[in-house]
């Protein structure tokens, strides 16, 4: 049997304008032309398009571009260049394997000593290191370890080592925070943030009070102290920066600053000395300077 050339329609809007273009069986459109049209393609107001049917030259080459005749509804003027190619239903999709599952592993069977022997090294982990990167792996993987037993074999724990195990698993969560902490350190440029900052860092190194992670974490705090000068400083010029945002004009319209007095502040013509005019601070801004000073 020779196969059908393809039928191709044109959906143009009332102006004249190419919207889209779509191709079809020739007998099936041919039968019953508005089913050829996908749905949706026409959702804009159907009144306001015209359908424009063009049906290819017959039995010519494949790839050949020849001006094609057309069968339209009224009033639709279009002439175009239809590449014409036979009609080929496209092969069905082959079918493919349901992947194989993966071999099952291999069911650890666990004693009571195992769970001893990840405590015990859980406990020695804790107690004889004070570099929390490598402390955070190994315990990491003591408790997976833990985990692991205590979901096969749950009758192994008893309650206390149900604790531990919980414990430990929110001492790693501080042991991370601790790390994200110091590696910000830097970023921390006004008082508020420095309080908050030493406030967690005290909270976790009571977690950890006796263990060598308690000397670590209190020398990280140590090196925050000694931030403290230039968290200061950049906090008062932060605080006098917002305070010169409020700055008055003077009755020449120019801008004022803050200035300091030999007993206070004060607001400053920016053009001094050839304006001399002075104002005094608010009462909130007095507040805030002295909150600064304090």
């Amino acid at each position: 049997m020779e196969p059908r050339p393809w039928y191709t329609y044109i959906l143009l809007s009332s102006d004249g304008h190419y919207v889209v273009s779509h191709t079809e069986d020739l007998e099936r459109v041919e039968k019953n032309p508005r089913d050829g049209i996908p749905p949706g393609e026409v959702g804009m107001g159907a009144a306001s398009y015209q359908l424009v049917f063009v049906e290819p030259a017959r039995n010519k080459p494949a790839a050949v571009f020849r001006e094609a005749q057309i069968r339209r509804l009224p009033g639709a003027k279009f002439r175009a260049l239809i590449e014409t190619r036979p009609y080929r239903r496209p092969d069905p999709e082959p079918e493919v394997p349901a992947p194989k599952a993966p071999p099952q592993a291999e069911r650890r069977v666990w004693t009571r000593e195992d769970v001893a022997r990840l405590q015990a090294e859980l406990t020695e982990y804790c107690h004889a290191s004070t570099f929390e990167e490598q402390v955070i792996g190994r315990i990491s993987g003591v408790l997976e370890q833990m985990r692991s037993a205590y979901r096969q074999q749950a009758d192994l724990f008893d309650a206390a080592q149900i604790e531990q195990l919980k414990l430990w698993g929110h001492r790693m969560d501080l042991l991370t925070r601790f790390l994200e902490l110091v590696e910000d350190f830097d970023l921390i440029s006004d008082r508020a943030d420095f309080n908050d900052a030493v406030t967690e860092l005290k909270e976790i190194q009571s977690e950890f009070a006796g263990m060598k992670l308690e000397q670590r974490i209190a020398r990280e705090m140590r090196a925050l102290q000694q931030q403290l000068p230039r968290i200061q400083a950049q906090t008062r010029n932060k605080g006098l920066a917002a305070i010169e945002r409020q700055a008055p004009k003077c009755k020449n319209n120019h801008p004022m600053t803050l200035r300091q007095g030999p007993d206070n502040w004060f607001w400053g013509c920016s053009k001094f000395p050839n304006c001399r005019e002075t104002q005094e601070l608010s009462e909130e801004q007095q507040i805030q300077l002295a909150q600064l000073n304090g």
